[in-house]
C-alpha cells in the first residue's frame, strides 16, 4: 500500500512538471471550463498546475474505487482535462495517462486498493488522500496540518451541533436554521461540510442557502478543490449547473477579517455564530502575525517555557472564543490535541474560558501515546502520538453567571467501542459536571479519596517550597557534537570546529545535515574560544546514572539562572574517579542537587533523583527538569517552612536527616501510588509526619539512598559492592564490543564481537539481573536497557572498557540496592498510616 501511494505522488509530480511546462498561450487557459467553481477564479496562477494535477490522479483513483458512483462532475472534468493536455503534450500526456491508469488497476488486482460503493467521501479524502499527501509533499502535510478527521468522529461532532442548536437555541431546524452564520476556519477538503450535509438532508437548504450562511478559510488551493468537488457531487450537482460561489478566504484565518466581514451584515451581532472543524496542530506554527499574538496574551502565565502555549490549535481556539466575545452567543467546536485540558501551561487558557462561555462540553479521547496519564486507550483516532478531545464552547445570549458550567466525558475504549459510543443519542451521553478550581482550573476529573485530598493539601509542602533556590537543568542543545560517552570525541569536534572542517563532522554525524545556524555563522564562531571549551569538558548525568561527557559551554547551557548550573560544576565530576569508590565523608560543600518535574506523564511516579555535578534537563526522559542543589556556598539550600515544620515535630533533627527526609519520602512507592491523581498535574509534595520516631527512620533511609545514589558509598557499601563485582572483574578485563542483549528469566545474555580484528568471533555472557532491576526505571527511562544502547558498538563504534563495564555493575548494584531502600521506607509508612495520628497543630 506505501508502495502504491509513493509511486502515485511520483507520476502526480511528473504530472505538475508537464503542466507548469505548457504556456499559458498554448493552454488557452480557461479555469472555470475545467472547475467549475468561482472561487478558482481568486487562486493565483502559480497554484493551477498544482490543483489540477492532484484533483486529476486522486479522482482516477476515486473513480476507479467507486465504480457504482460514478459522478459526472468529476468525470466531466477529468475529461476535459485530458483533452486539453493531449492538444498540448500529446506523446507525455498518453504516457502518464497509461502510467497512472496501469498503476491503479495494478493496486485493485493485488488488493492494495478495494472497489466499494459504500465508501463515504469523507472515508474517502481519510483513507485516500491523507495517505496520498504523506508521500507527496510531507512538509506540506505538516504545514498545513493535513491529518483528516475520521467520518464516525466528523457525524458525531455535527449531531452534537445540530442538538445543541436545537436545544439552547431554540431553532428547531438546527444545523439549518437561517438565523445561523457558519464558520469553519481551516476547511481542508471540506470534510465537515462534507458532515453537514449528511446531517441535514435538505437538498435545497444545501443548494440555495448553506453558501449564503456559510464562510471559511483555507491555505491550501488543492485540498479545497479536491473537497469542493466531491461536496459538488454530493449535492447532486451536474457539471452544467452554474456552482454558487462559497464565500471562502484563501488566506490564515487568524485575522481579524472573517469578522469585519460579517459585522456588515445586517443584524450580525444577534445572530449565533456557529464555528466547528479540525484547525492544524504545530508546535513550530508559522503563524506568528501580530495580532494573534495580541490576542494570546489573555493565555499568558508566569511558567518558564511557554512553546506548547503558541501552538496552532491553542490560537484557533483563541480566535473562535475572541469571536464569540464580540457576539451575543454562539458556539465553537473544534477536536484539538488534549493538552490543554490539563497541561501545566495551560491554566490561563482554561480559566480565560471558564470566564468568558457559559457552557463547555469536553469528550476527552486519550490516545496520547507519550503522556498517557495512568490511563491506555486502544487507539488515537488520527492514528498519531498526540492524544485528542472534542471540545464545544457555548456562549448563551445575556450571559450572567460568573463561570462556565463544565460537562466532561472520558472515552477510554479502542476504535470499535468509540464508535459505538459516539453512535449513543447525545442526552445519552453521561458526561458529568465538574468544577474546576484554582489555580489550575482543569478540565480533567481528578478522582482521589477525600481523606488523601486533605492530606495532600493540608499536611503536604510542594517541593519547590522546600528549597530557598531552584533552577532549570541544563538544556543541551546539538547532543551529537556536545555530549559523548567518552572525552576525546569532544576534543575531536572542537577541533573540527575550529577549522570549519563541516564535511567531515558531518560525514561523522556531529552535526546535522542541514546548515547549522550557529556554528556556520563566521560572526558567531569568532567569538569562540576554543581552549576554554575544551577546558569546559566534564561529566554529566545525562540520564539516571549514565554519567557522560559534555562541552559545558555557553552554547550547552541555555538556563535562565546559569550561576546554580556553575554552583553544580564547581567541582567537576570525574567518572574514572567515581569508579574508584569513596567512603561517606561530609558532602556540606559538595555540588549535590534534587532533581524533580512539574508532573509525571507516565506512571508510576519516579521522578525523583539525587545527582552530583551537571545534570541534563532530559534526565527523566521528557520535559525538562528542574535542578535544586541541597547546599549554595556552604550554606543549606532548604527553605525556612519545610525546616521550621519537621523542626516542629522533632526538634533535634540534623541537616543531613532533612535532607534524608525529603528524599526518603519522595521515594516512597505507597506514598506515589495514593497520590498518582495529584502527581499527574502538580509538582510532587512532601509529606510532613507528626512522629519524631517515623521522621528519623526515613530520614536515616533517605540519607542513605542519597549517599548511594551520588556513589558516596559508605564503607559497608563499598564492601558489598566488591563482593557482587569481583567475580566478573576476570572474564571482563578486556574490550568488549556489544552486539546485542536480551533478557530471559533473570540473567541478561550478552552476544558480543571478541575485538574488532576479528568480527566473526562471538562471545556469549550471562551476567544474572532480577526482572526487578532490569524492569526499574526512573522517569520513562528504562536505566539498564537505555544504558546499554547508548554504548552499542555498531552505534558507537568503540568497545566496552573494563571501566564502562564498572560502570554498568555499579549501576545495577545501586538500583538493586535502591530496590531494597524503597521497600524499607514503604514499611515504615505500613507500620505509621498517613490516614492516623494527624495533629490539629499541624495545620
Amino acid at each position: 500500500m506505501m508502495l502504491f501511494f509513493s509511486d502515485l505522488a511520483k507520476i502526480c509530480k511528473k504530472l505538475k512538471r508537464e503542466l507548469e511546462l505548457i504556456s499559458e498561450e498554448k493552454w488557452q487557459l480557461q479555469n472555470h471550463t475545467l472547475i467549475p467553481f468561482p472561487e478558482i477564479e481568486r487562486v493565483p496562477m502559480k497554484h493551477i498546475a498544482e490543483i489540477y494535477a492532484q484533483c486529476c490522479v486522486i479522482f482516477c483513483v476515486r473513480q476507479k474505487i467507486l465504480p457504482d458512483l460514478q459522478s459526472k462532475i468529476i468525470a466531466n472534468f477529468l475529461d476535459l482535462f485530458w483533452q486539453r493536455m493531449e492538444m498540448c503534450s500529446k506523446k507525455k500526456t498518453l504516457e502518464i495517462r497509461r502510467e497512472l491508469a496501469s498503476l491503479i488497476e495494478e493496486a485493485l488486482n493485488h488488493g492494495k486498493l478495494r472497489r466499494n460503493s459504500m465508501l463515504s467521501e469523507t472515508v474517502f479524502l481519510e483513507k485516500i488522500y491523507t495517505e496520498f499527501i504523506r508521500y507527496y509533499n510531507k512538509n506540506q502535510q505538516k504545514l498545513h496540518g493535513i491529518v483528516y478527521t475520521p467520518d464516525y468522529i466528523i457525524n458525531f461532532m455535527m449531531r452534537l451541533l445540530h442538538t445543541k442548536i436545537q436545544q439552547h437555541f431554540d431553532l428547531p431546524r438546527g444545523l439549518s436554521s437561517p438565523e445561523l452564520i457558519l464558520y469553519d476556519p481551516a476547511i481542508g477538503s471540506l470534510s465537515f461540510e462534507l458532515g453537514i450535509h449528511n446531517i441535514v438532508k435538505n437538498p435545497d437548504w444545501i443548494k440555495t442557502q448553506f453558501p449564503i450562511q456559510f464562510y471559511g478559510n483555507e491555505l491550501n488551493y488543492a485540498a479545497y478543490f479536491i473537497g469542493r468537488f466531491l461536496l459538488a457531487d454530493s449535492m447532486n450537482f451536474s457539471s452544467k449547473e452554474k456552482e454558487i460561489s462559497l464565500q471562502i478566504s484563501f488566506q490564515s484565518a487568524l485575522t481579524p477579517e472573517f469578522y469585519e466581514t460579517i459585522e456588515k451584515l445586517p443584524h450580525t451581532r444577534t445572530k449565533p455564530i456557529i464555528i466547528f472543524g479540525n484547525p492544524p496542530y504545530a508546535v513550530s506554527s508559522t503563524n506568528k502575525d501580530a495580532w494573534i499574538y495580541q490576542l494570546m496574551t489573555a493565555y499568558a502565565v508566569k511558567e518558564p517555557n511557554l512553546t506548547r502555549l503558541y501552538d496552532d490549535y491553542v490560537k484557533f481556539i483563541r480566535y473562535g472564543q475572541w469571536i464569540l466575545e464580540k457576539q451575543a452567543q454562539g458556539i465553537l467546536v473544534f477536536i484539538t490535541n488534549r493538552k490543554y485540558l490539563d497541561g501545566k501551561v495551560f491554566y490561563g487558557m482554561r480559566q480565560s474560558l471558564l470566564k468568558s462561555m457559559s457552557d463547555i462540553y469536553i469528550i476527552d479521547l486519550f490516545g496520547d501515546a507519550r503522556n498517557i496519564k495512568g490511563v491506555s486507550t486502544g487507539t488515537n483516532v488520527f492514528g498519531i502520538q498526540t492524544g485528542v478531545a472534542i471540545s464545544l464552547f457555548f456562549k448563551k445570549k445575556n450571559l450572567d453567571q460568573k463561570t462556565a458550567t463544565l460537562h466532561y466525558l472520558g472515552i477510554r475504549n479502542g476504535e470499535e467501542e468509540l464508535k459505538e459510543v459516539l453512535a449513543h443519542e447525545i442526552q445519552n451521553l453521561g458526561f458529568v459536571e465538574l468544577t474546576p478550581q484554582a489555580p489550575k482550573f482543569l478540565f480533567v476529573p481528578i478522582t482521589v479519596e477525600p481523606k488523601y485530598q486533605q492530606i495532600w493539601d493540608i499536611h503536604c509542602i510542594s517541593l519547590p517550597k522546600c528549597f530557598i533556590k531552584t533552577s532549570r537543568a541544563m538544556i543541551s542543545s546539538r547532543d551529537r557534537f556536545m555530549i559523548h560517552v567518552d572525552s576525546d570525541p569532544l576534543k575531536e569536534n572542537i577541533t573540527l570546529l575550529e577549522k570549519r572542517d563541516y564535511i567531515t563532522l558531518r560525514k561523522q554525524g556531529r552535526i546535522k545535515q542541514n546548515i547549522d545556524a550557529l556554528f556556520e555563522n563566521e560572526q558567531v564562531l569568532s567569538h569562540f574560544d576554543f581552549k576554554e571549551m575544551k577546558r569546559s569538558i566534564t561529566a554529566v548525568n545525562y540520564r539516571p546514572f549514565d554519567l557522560r561527557h559534555t562541552i559545558f559551554y555557553t552554547i550547552n547551557r541555555r538556563c535562565g539562572k546559569s550561576i546554580i548550573l556553575d554552583h553544580l560544576n564547581q567541582s567537576p565530576l570525574i567518572i574514572e574517579e567515581i569508579l574508584k569508590g569513596k567512603e561517606n565523608r561530609n558532602l556540606k560543600n559538595s555540588n549535590l542537587a534534587f532533581n524533580f518535574v512539574q508532573s509525571m506523564q507516565k506512571p508510576p511516579f519516579t521522578h525523583i533523583l539525587c545527582t552530583q555535578g551537571i545534570v541534563d534537563s532530559g534526565i527523566f526522559g521528557y520535559s525538562t527538569s528542574k535542578v535544586a542543589p541541597i547546599w549554595i556556598d556552604g550554606n543549606l539550600n532548604l527553605s525556612e517552612i519545610y525546616i521550621s515544620k519537621l523542626k516542629y515535630v522533632y526538634p533535634s533533627i540534623t541537616e543531613n536527616q532533612l535532607i534524608g527526609y525529603l528524599y526518603g519520602i519522595l521515594n516512597s512507592t505507597t506514598l506515589a501510588s495514593i497520590f498518582e491523581p495529584m502527581l499527574f498535574h502538580e509538582f510532587p509534595r512532601v509529606f510532613i509526619s507528626d512522629k519524631a520516631e517515623f521522621i528519623q527512620k526515613i530520614a536515616d533511609l533517605g540519607f542513605e539512598l542519597i549517599l548511594l545514589h551520588t556513589y558516596n558509598f559508605s564503607r559497608f557499601q563499598q564492601h558489598k559492592y566488591e563482593d557482587f563485582y569481583k567475580s566478573w572483574k576476570e572474564s571482563l578485563s578486556h574490550d568488549i564490543q556489544l552486539k546485542s542483549w536480551r533478557f530471559e528469566k533473570n540473567s541478561i545474555c550478552f552476544t558480543s564481537f571478541q575485538n574488532k580484528a576479528q568480527k566473526s568471533g562471538k562471545t556469549y555472557y550471562n551476567i544474572p539481573c532480577s526482572a526487578k532491576v532490569w524492569n526499574f526505571r526512573i522517569g520513562s527511562i528504562q536505566i539498564v536497557d537505555h544504558w546499554l544502547k547508548a554504548r552499542k558498538f555498531s552505534s558507537l563504534q568503540r568497545g566496552l572498557t573494563p571501566p564502562d563495564w564498572h560502570q554498568f555493575f555499579l549501576m545495577v548494584f545501586i538500583i538493586q540496592e535502591t530496590l531494597l531502600l524503597k521497600k524499607l521506607i514503604d514499611m515504615e509508612l505500613q507500620k505509621n498510616p498517613i490516614t492516623m495520628g494527624f495533629a490539629s497543630k499541624m495545620n
